[in-house]
């Protein structure tokens, strides 16, 4: 029983790290969705999503809003659904 709650809050707190490391690796403030720029399939993320983790800074594209990310024929994540 105490290895179940301990990895629990384990997998809790290496999420809440991604997490932080997804937002202190980010270059600009202020926007809302990410995107890659060299993936084959134009899909749009959460900054919080675990693909979005995965996007090179070099790659990355920043979208304020969910429509500006649509216009330029970009999908949402069907993981975190932005």
């Amino acid at each position: 029983m105490k290895h179940k709650i301990f990895r629990s809050v384990l997998i809790a707190a290496l999420m809440m790290l991604t997490t932080l490391a997804v937002f202190a690796a980010t270059p600009k403030t202020g926007f809302n969705y990410v995107a890659s720029s060299a993936a084959a399939k134009k899909v749009f993320h959460l900054p919080t999503c675990k693909w979005a983790s995965k996007i090179k800074q070099s790659n990355a594209v920043y979208f304020v809003k969910r429509e500006d990310a649509v216009k330029q024929g970009y999908k949402p994540c069907g993981v975190c659904k932005p």
